[in-house]
């Protein structure tokens, strides 16, 4: 079995959870776009954490920025990357950094 490899787009606070929230709407996640090409599922975690799941590493600064156009600009989020084996995604040691949106 192939092990795949992706960034998590992490933004927590309950501010930051009502924005996701009211983008995401009635579903249980949504797509997050570059022009056509899906670049991100956003979804909301927790009542105070939202995560933006399977970014391909080329994609990271696609996702930043629609989260600037969606409203999230200024805002700190974490970002790490993971290794999906099967149902189950582990988080890569040292891969965790944070940037300001």
């Amino acid at each position: 079995m192939e092990t795949k490899r992706y960034y998590t787009v992490y933004l927590d606070g309950l501010a930051n959870a009502e924005k996701a929230s009211a983008f995401i709407g009635s579903r249980c996640y949504r797509g997050i776009y570059s022009g056509t090409k899906k670049v991100g599922q956003m979804e909301r975690v927790l009542s105070d954490l939202v995560s933006v799941a399977y970014v391909a590493p080329c994609d990271v600064s696609a996702v930043l920025d629609a989260l600037a156009r969606i409203g999230f600009s200024g805002e700190l989020v974490g970002v790490e990357m993971e290794e999906e084996n099967g149902c189950f995604a582990d988080a890569v040691p040292g891969s965790f950094f944070a940037v300001r949106v």
